[in-house]
């Protein structure tokens, strides 16, 4: 199949992060050994005072020059790597910058007095405050602009000024290449969202890389979405109504198996709950509830993250006359309201552990202070699950009656296990809404938590979330394990981790010279690549044609879920008793009972 040949730009200013920028090297590669023009931009050191390469190792802003010089020469040697591997026509952003940009740059961010003087900044109508404030307030865990002071305010005013240099630099590239596509990694960073409205400016298609979401396999698969992840995903749920007839094959169904096993062992940078109990526990032993009442855990979202998001303008504000408890504060107290008239029901607050310092991060969120400042004088049948109590909400799932949800993707995940699930923000949730109750109003929010204690299991739930995950797994990225693969669960052997430490950590590059010598130079995902860029589509799963093993019959379907089901009742029940003998709200016995 023929295509067109195009001029493709790739900016990667963030080479330190090995299991990013290689994956995206063979992605280049590819294009460019299918006859494709390929160039790179590397940062040259424009944000050696802070970057996301920096923030990943640790480096904090207030670090000392030393530190600092040491992640930089990071990047620079894996540059060096692939450089050489792949033969790459590259240069740098930093030498397109002029001392006459800096001199702007220094003056635009100077005349700021806080941050919402900083935050307004403009430079040629581009909103350069704006795209600043995403990674940086997502990075502090903040929500109150105003407590933006100090050291913060300082890291701000230097990443709003490597914005506006960034955009400098990126004017005078993209007018000299004149590239067909510019290609980042995550579109959210700011720099990368500089580039992003360069483009739409000048009618250069945008591409924005991210690794899978599949914990098992997440940075064996790859993502490319016009813009941003965020707009694929919005694909996904616009197309859903026509995706979800196509079966889910018995392939699909044993990879996304494996990210629930993923998910029980709690290991990932991203999985933020803490690791399934091993032993059997009782969540309604722990809490305290009677015989009688009803368990009903409300999963609440961290804050700073929707906020930042609301910051950039990519969603509505969720805190708004049309959330039917206008914010996730207010829908809290209204639970506590209702519960308090409802002694025959009981209600688990679950605060998100993102709120507070974790395996990811080690910042404990503003908003966590106004939860324990709120959650006070509680009824006596409303309890708070706070992160410091080590629950996983998997031991939780195992005898919740209905979960309560904003938008947390918890609402996904306890709905995949057939669990009755309602949310009061259908409007920004990251899947589709028939997989749980979404309520519009009050009145119908508490109906439907009547409703859904009738339903307490539903085969069919399970159905449509395999059927989901499927395109967001699978058909709307691409396999790359045939060049590269990454034991990220995986501890380093002990080989490996003194060679290391006796090189000084210089042993990894060792490892990754020799990756690269060894891997092809073009993907054999290489034909569907090639065709996504051709055709211009958001997300490759709008190119995704069934095979046969996608139009089996519902029976054959409904065996190969319950096949994949039984691996994981296997993993969550291997040591306890038959099905039988559990309690019949238990998730033990309703799955149990269903596989039989």
């Amino acid at each position: 199949m023929e295509f067109q040949k195009k001029k493709f730009l790739f900016f990667t200013p963030y080479s330190g992060v090995w299991v990013h920028s290689f994956p995206e090297a063979l992605l280049a590669s590819s294009l460019k050994e299918s006859g494709h023009d390929v160039s790179y931009i590397h940062c040259g050191r424009l944000y050696k005072e802070d970057c996301i390469v920096k923030k990943i190792a640790g480096v904090k802003f207030d670090a000392t020059p030393e530190a600092k010089e040491k992640i930089c020469k990071t990047c620079e040697k894996t540059e060096n790597i692939l450089k050489h591997r792949f033969n790459w026509e590259s240069s740098t952003i930093r030498e397109r910058v002029t001392e006459e940009d800096i001199s702007e740059a220094n003056s635009l961010v100077e005349h700021g007095l806080n941050f919402t003087d900083l935050y307004k900044t403009m430079v040629d109508g581009i909103p350069v405050g704006v795209l600043t404030a995403f990674e940086f307030f997502t990075s502090k865990k903040l929500l109150d602009p105003e407590k933006v002071t100090g050291q913060d305010l300082e890291q701000y005013r230097n990443n709003l000024k490597d914005a506006i240099l960034t955009l400098r630099g990126a004017e005078k590239i993209l007018d000299e290449q004149q590239p067909d596509c510019v290609v980042v990694y995550n579109a959210e960073y700011s720099v990368n969202g500089i580039w992003g409205k360069l483009c739409e400016k000048k009618n250069t298609m945008f591409y924005s890389e991210n690794s899978g979401v599949n914990f098992s396999n997440r940075l064996e698969r790859f993502q490319v979405n016009i813009g941003s992840y965020f707009y694929g995903n919005q694909t996904l749920l616009r197309n859903w109504p026509v995706y979800k007839k196509f079966h889910v094959s018995k392939n699909e169904a044993e990879e996304i198996t494996n990210h629930f096993l993923a998910l029980f062992e709690g290991k990932s940078l991203y999985t933020y709950s803490t690791p399934k109990a091993r032993a059997v526990f009782s969540p309604r032993a722990y809490f305290g509830l009677k015989p009688e009442q009803k368990l009903f855990v409300a999963t609440l979202s961290s804050k700073d993250e929707l906020f930042a998001a609301e910051l950039i303008g990519q969603i509505n504000p969720v805190d708004s006359e049309e959330n039917p408890f206008f914010s996730q504060e207010h829908w809290t107290q209204a639970l506590i309201e209702h519960f308090k008239s409802r002694p025959d029901y009981f209600l688990v607050i679950r605060i998100h552990p993102r709120e507070y310092p974790n395996k990811r991060d080690k910042i404990k969120s503003q908003n966590y202070e106004k939860l324990q400042a709120s959650l006070v004088n509680l009824p006596p049948n409303v309890k708070v699950n706070w992160p410091t109590d080590g629950l996983s909400i998997y031991d939780l799932m195992e005898e919740t009656d209905v979960f309560l949800n904003g938008w947390s993707t918890a609402g996904k995940e306890m709905s995949f296990f057939g669990l009755p699930v309602v949310t009061y923000c259908g409007a920004i949730v990251a899947y589709p809404l028939d997989l749980v109750y979404s309520a519009k109003t009050r009145k119908e929010f508490f109906e439907m938590m009547d409703e859904a204690l009738k339903t307490p299991f539903d085969p069919e739930r399970i159905r449509l979330n395999f059927r989901w995950l499927a395109w967001e797994f699978i058909r709307s990225n691409f396999l790359i394990d045939d060049a590269f693969t990454f034991p990220e669960r995986e501890k380093r052997s002990l080989p490996y981790r003194v060679a290391n430490k006796l090189t000084g950590g210089q042993f990894r590059y060792v490892e990754n010279w020799w990756r690269v010598r060894h891997f092809p130079n073009k993907l054999a995902a290489t034909g569907d690549i090639l065709k996504y860029f051709d055709k211009k589509v958001q997300t490759p799963a709008e190119l995704w044609e069934p095979l046969p093993e996608n139009l089996i019959e519902p029976e054959v379907e409904e065996r190969i879920i319950k096949k994949e089901m039984k691996r994981i009742y296997g993993l969550l029940y291997k040591d306890q008793k038959l099905w039988q003998d559990a309690p019949s709200y238990t998730l033990r016995y309703k799955l149990g009972r269903w596989l039989s």
